[in-house]
């Protein structure tokens, strides 16, 4: 299974060529400051809120509910189902 990590803000909107590594000096927080459009508290709950996967991140029509709903069945069908094959291969007899 891949790790595919999020976006971030600035390729949400556009500019992931211009980001740098994040750094958390005063300078680079103040250049990082001026260099991105203010968001009301609204709108960081919601983006907190969808999350930053690519497929539901880029897209308002992808239902929040569904898509993690399908993508924490398949995550966990990943996981278990070599658990279960385990299970069923130990012979009766050691259980």
């Amino acid at each position: 299974m891949l790790q595919l990590h999020g976006l971030s803000r600035w390729e949400r909107i556009g500019r992931g060529l211009e980001s740098t590594p994040f750094v958390p000096t005063p300078s680079e927080l103040i250049r990082r400051a001026h260099g991105s459009p203010p968001l009301t508290l609204k709108e960081i709950y919601r983006l907190i809120w969808r999350g930053s996967l690519p497929a539901i991140a880029l897209n308002d029509a992808v239902e929040r509910d569904l898509f993690y709903g399908s993508y924490v069945q398949i995550c966990l069908c990943e996981q278990c189902l070599p658990l279960t094959e385990t299970v069923w291969a130990i012979p009766a007899w050691v259980v």
